[in-house]
């Protein structure tokens, strides 16, 4: 979220002092107003981090969602467009009818990928059914898995702090 201009409370944006100097990319880079996703990032970040190993010999990723995360680092199943119309009236199934609905509904859809999904995350349980209600298909048959290699070394390194003095 620290892509979107127009969002600045609850993203952790780092600040000018934070920065202390060294160039940031994708803060305050895109509008809310404007659809951007995994995939469009994917595509972005992929072309910043090449456009920079020409010039760096490192370059540093970090932060954001483990699903942007590993959309730059290993890729990102391609998946359908969905109109307008689809998003608003899943929306709306779930503003109305709850998470049972979504699940029920996922579940009834495409039981392989209800199996292994997180029930409780209405983030995916939308997406899936946006997905399947614009495609006809399961959402299932779209995740192939098939992970990218990328032109450079990668090395991942995970900060783990205690929650309490996270908070």
């Amino acid at each position: 979220r620290q892509f979107y201009k127009e969002l600045s409370i609850g993203t952790a944006k780092p600040t000018s002092d934070e920065m202390q100097g060294i160039p940031h990319h994708f803060i305050n880079s895109h509008s809310i107003l404007k659809e951007y996703n995994a995939g469009k990032y994917e595509i972005d970040a992929v072309e910043k981090i090449n456009s920079l190993f020409k010039t760096h010999d490192k370059v540093i990723l970090t932060g954001g969602s483990g699903l942007y995360l590993n959309a730059v680092l290993f890729g990102i199943d391609e998946m359908p467009s969905v109109p307008t119309k689809i998003k608003e009236q899943v929306a709306s199934d779930y503003k109305n009818r709850g998470l049972a609905f979504l699940q029920n509904e996922v579940e009834k859809l495409d039981p392989q990928f209800y199996s292994k999904v997180d029930d409780q995350n209405h983030t995916r349980l939308i997406r899936a059914l946006e997905v399947m209600r614009a495609s006809g298909k399961t959402f299932s048959s779209f995740r192939k898995n098939t992970q990218q290699t990328r032109p450079w070394d990668t090395r991942i390194y995970v900060l783990n702090r205690d929650r309490k003095e996270l908070h």
